[in-house]
């Protein structure tokens, strides 16, 4: 299976679904002043995503972070889907390595409740060492996203 950038953003525009982006703008309220504000859809649901994870299973890592840095929801997603997955099997260091990437990412780019809720628990949770500045950081996004998503 392919797993550079260009082929997995391929195979997820193959899988789009112009319904399902549609209702997903609605759900996610990226209106004006809404807390998604801007975010753009390409209309896939998550177990998609899911098997997606497992097919694209040993793409690089810098391929997946870059992933991350995406416009599009889904692709967010999945990056962070495949983050938690490779989290889940690596050596401390490794771990370690997805945390920060995590962490240096979270505001702009894990910035909804469902990106926080597939992967929050498994990174941020599964990191021991978490540095005092950042566990500030991370109550911080946590506020945030509480005030914005009513409570999500």
């Amino acid at each position: 299976m392919a797993t550079g950038v260009a082929a997995i953003r391929a195979r997820l525009r193959a899988l789009a679904n112009p319904k399902i982006a549609a209702h997903s703008k609605r759900f996610f309220k990226t209106g004006p002043g809404e807390y998604g504000e801007g975010d753009r859809f390409l209309g896939i649901r998550v177990p998609m995503l899911r098997k997606l994870v497992r097919e694209h299973r040993e793409t690089p890592e810098p391929v997946v972070f870059l992933l991350l840095q995406s416009p599009l929801h889904e692709e967010r997603l999945l990056a962070l889907l495949m983050m938690v997955d490779r989290f889940e099997r690596e050596t401390a260091a490794g771990q370690k390595r997805i945390y920060d990437h995590y962490i240096g990412h979270i505001k702009k780019y894990v910035n909804n409740w469902d990106l926080v809720d597939s992967s929050a628990r498994e990174i941020v949770g599964g990191h021991r060492d978490i540095p005092v500045h950042q566990t500030a950081l991370l109550r911080g996004c946590a506020r945030n996203l509480g005030a914005t998503s009513n409570g999500r």
